[in-house]
């Protein structure tokens, strides 16, 4: 029978062999070898030892084939869909009676999306009234600020060309610092870089990005106008000589609206907010003191904090 012959068939069986013979040989023990009372010991409780396989799971294995096949299947081919569609619950049951489902992402994924689909299976308006935005807006406005930015320009000194680049830099430093905050550097001072030797609007996450996290923290801590260094890149030494300043401010509602509706679309599609809220109810949340003090008026953790101890 060709059913018969296919790996996966072959694949199934022999996983609920050797999963019985383990069982067996490992009965009253967990895992690591010691014995377990019979309180510890995983197994199925009495209710999921039934497995009832009902005429939505034939009909789907029906179609299933006739997918496959181009035909319907005969009664023997049946019995072995029939067979593996068993042993598959059957090993399902003692997986999560062993807890194996508890620490798997993919799986906690899985079953969190099952989970708000059966909550809230409804999908959001995609044209949500203004006011609600507004109201997103002002609970979320930490994700639609502008972050602090820096321009500046910078000498670079190439360790791959110098024997000592800190050094040389250093030198150069002696030069600007004695010069006028307007007067250019030298002709021929610093060496080619891969990126502009003039920088606008950067922020502090692009800085690290571009030049990493070290230089990107103390170019967002110099002054306006002084050259100053030498600081150390990802890629060599720079002298730096910060032009303008920008601090991180929180732009009209209007300027990001559309920012706005994205972001309220994308949780609400998801469902897990309001999924998660209509669950609440049914749980305490114990946190730390610490954290619930750092986190006491953040309106969007009110729900949450209502069921917190």
């Amino acid at each position: 029978m060709r059913l018969l012959r296919e790996p996966m068939v072959h694949f199934l069986a022999l996983g609920a062999l050797l999963f019985g013979l383990w069982t067996w040989t490992h009965r009253g023990k967990d895992i690591s070898g010691e014995s377990q009372t019979p309180e510890r010991l995983a197994s199925p409780t009495r209710k999921s030892r039934t497995v009832t396989v009902g005429e939505a799971d034939v009909g789907a294995m029906r179609a299933s084939f006739r997918a496959a096949w181009k035909r319907e299947p005969s009664a023997a081919e049946l019995g072995d869909l029939l067979q593996v569609f068993i042993g598959e619950e059957v090993l399902f049951r003692h997986a999560q009676a062993l807890g194996l489902d508890r620490d798997d992402r993919v799986v906690r994924r899985r079953l969190i999306e099952k989970m708000t689909t059966l909550v809230r299976p409804n999908p959001p308006s995609s044209d949500p009234p203004r006011d609600e935005l507004l109201r997103w807006y002002g609970l979320y406005a930490h994700r639609f600020a502008r972050p602090a930015t820096a321009s500046f320009a910078h000498l670079f000194f190439d360790p791959k060309r110098r024997s000592d680049a800190s050094a040389d830099a250093t030198q150069a430093m002696s030069l600007l610092r004695n010069a006028t905050p307007n007067d250019p550097p030298a002709a021929g001072t610093g060496d080619p870089f891969v990126l502009p030797l003039q920088l606008k609007g950067k922020s502090e996450m692009e800085l690290a990005h571009l030049l990493g996290e070290g230089f990107a923290t103390s170019v967002m801590a110099l002054p306006v106008g002084q050259w100053r260094g030498p600081l150390t890149s990802k890629f060599g030494v720079h002298l730096i000589r910060v032009t303008e300043r920008q601090p991180q401010r929180l732009p009209p509602f209007d300027e990001v609206e559309k920012y706005v509706r994205a972001d309220w679309l994308t949780v609400e599609t998801r469902g897990l907010r309001g999924a998660a809220e209509k669950l609440l109810p049914e749980y305490e949340i114990v946190l730390p003191d610490d954290i619930r003090r750092q986190v006491e008026g953040e309106p969007a953790l009110a729900p949450v904090l209502r069921r917190a101890r």
